[in-house]
């Protein structure tokens, strides 16, 4: 029986799809036992001889192919159109848009970015207070503007920031200098590393501008809504860093759009 070649065709472009590429590992150079023409799993009298061990030979090339392409070491189920190969699910999470250039067609990027935002605040709106929520809610509706430029600023500016813990230490300076403020005084104290400065400056910057705007379908920005926005992106960062996760990481896996800004050295 003739097989038809669109058939064969077929075949082999899924096959090339959901195939990792090949490393110096799988060759024979690097490793002989997996060579595809190894005499130990294709030699048929080996096989009737022990057949219990070309099982076993043929189901470890199989599952070393079925290997996810970036970590090496969990099974990959899910086809990554940006590495054109099977990656695992946890490195899938994890490693979206921070270490692989994710398109913007991709099904697990849109799914995992709302799974992420819903399982995140759930667990943040457990720990909040009626009015701490309507707060919240408040804000995001009058100055949703303000946090997406400023997490905006931190997906672009993520390698440079550093740490979360730079990014809280700005937002404590500020929160101080807008209680100064309350009371009269115009005051900030300096942050303790360059990064967190270079952030409170920016931030500040960002504030500064939306309370210049002279726009009366926008809410006016006082020193107390100011301060408010403060303390909820404090509290945000608090909460990545006391469950061991990474706030930078995840604002920038929630802003695919913002590219990180190129670092320019200067001889």
């Amino acid at each position: 029986m003739r097989i038809d070649d669109s058939v064969v065709s077929t075949v082999s472009f899924v096959v090339k799809a959901f195939s990792p590429p090949r490393t110096p590992a799988d060759t024979n150079d690097a490793n002989p036992q997996f060579e595809i023409r190894n005499p130990k799993i294709h030699n048929p009298q080996s096989a009737i001889r022990n057949p219990q061990s070309a099982i076993r030979n043929r189901k470890s090339v199989y599952n070393r192919r079925m290997l996810c392409v970036i970590c090496r070491k969990r099974k990959g189920k899910r086809l990554c159109p940006a590495k054109n190969a099977l990656i695992c699910p946890q490195c899938c999470g994890e490693k979206r848009i921070v270490e692989i250039d994710c398109p913007a067609d991709c099904v697990y990027l849109s799914e995992g970015q709302r799974y992420q935002v819903q399982q995140k605040y759930a667990r943040l709106f457990r720990n909040w207070d009626e009015f701490q929520k309507r707060e919240v809610v408040r804000l995001s509706r009058d100055f949703g503007d303000i946090f997406r430029a400023i997490e905006s600023y931190f997906a672009q500016n993520r390698r440079s920031l550093g740490s979360d813990q730079n990014l809280l230490e700005a937002l404590g300076v500020i929160e101080k200098s807008l209680q100064t403020e309350s009371k009269g005084i115009i005051y900030r104290p300096a942050a303790s590393s360059l990064a967190a400065e270079t952030a409170a400056k920016e931030i500040e910057k960002i504030l500064e501008a939306r309370r210049n705007r002279a726009n009366i379908t926008v809410s006016h920005l006082t020193s107390s809504d100011a301060a408010a926005i403060i303390r909820v992106l404090k509290e945000d960062v608090s909460f990545h860093i006391r469950s061991g996760s990474s706030y930078l990481d995840f604002v920038t896996r929630s802003h695919p759009d913002q590219k990180e800004s190129p670092r320019v050295i200067v001889p």
